[in-house]
């Protein structure tokens, strides 16, 4: 079998295998908007894991917003909606000055 024969078989196998993979998202999609369409979630919750050590993260109330913490002190985790309360309430903090920065450098 020559190169060029080879290289129309490995295109032939990555276009199959994106078919796939794209006909597998589709019908994760359209699974998870028939859970939401009958009145559950669009996905099981799934616990949170601190990636150094593995424990399940604690949520944990700070400042009246609800963050997940390891229990073992390896962080603490937050998404955006988190941070720009957090920011919102801290205005003058190191915080807030880097949230901003942020949110700037993404546009």
């Amino acid at each position: 079998m020559g190169d060029q024969e080879k290289d129309r078989l490995r295109k032939e196998l990555d276009e199959r295998e994106r078919g796939e993979e794209d006909s597998f998202f589709a019908r994760q999609n359209r699974e998870a908007l028939e859970r939401l369409r009958a009145g559950g979630h669009a996905a099981p919750a799934v616990e949170a894991r601190c990636p150094r050590c593995g424990a399940q993260l604690q949520k944990v109330d700070h400042l009246g917003v609800v963050i997940d913490c390891c229990p073992n002190q390896h962080g603490m985790w937050v998404d955006h909606s988190q941070l720009q309360v957090l920011a919102e309430r801290e205005k003058n903090a190191w915080l807030a000055k880097v949230i901003h920065a942020m949110s700037f450098a993404k546009r």
